[in-house]
């Protein structure tokens, strides 16, 4: 289902369709609207400028994230190769265990 929801970004309305529930698309118009003005108050730029360091600087925080996110999932990766290597260790000694015990 489609949502329509208004916005405003930098003074200017905006309507956009969306799946998401018009909260959520508030929130990020609000962020996007916010790191816009507040580049604008520090620097005096124009609302072109603006947008664009305002961009620049929301893209730059997504690669970081995407960055720490592949980190963590590498880990994971990492952790669960371990505890695989782990549990086939385990089955090697129980086996071992029992083929010691039968030879009792």
């Amino acid at each position: 289902m489609n949502y329509k929801v208004k916005v405003t970004i930098d003074g200017r309305g905006y309507t956009l369709s969306t799946e998401n529930n018009d909260g959520y698309i508030e929130t990020v118009a609000e962020y996007v609207d916010s790191q816009i003005s507040q580049i604008e108050a520090a620097l005096h730029t124009s609302a072109v400028d603006s947008a664009t360091m305002a961009a620049m600087n929301i893209a730059d925080s997504y690669f970081h994230e995407r960055e720490a996110t592949q980190n963590i999932q590498r880990q994971l990766k990492e952790a669960l190769d371990e505890r695989a290597k782990l549990n086939r260790e385990i089955s090697d000694l129980k086996m071992e265990i029992f083929r010691l015990s039968q030879k009792k």
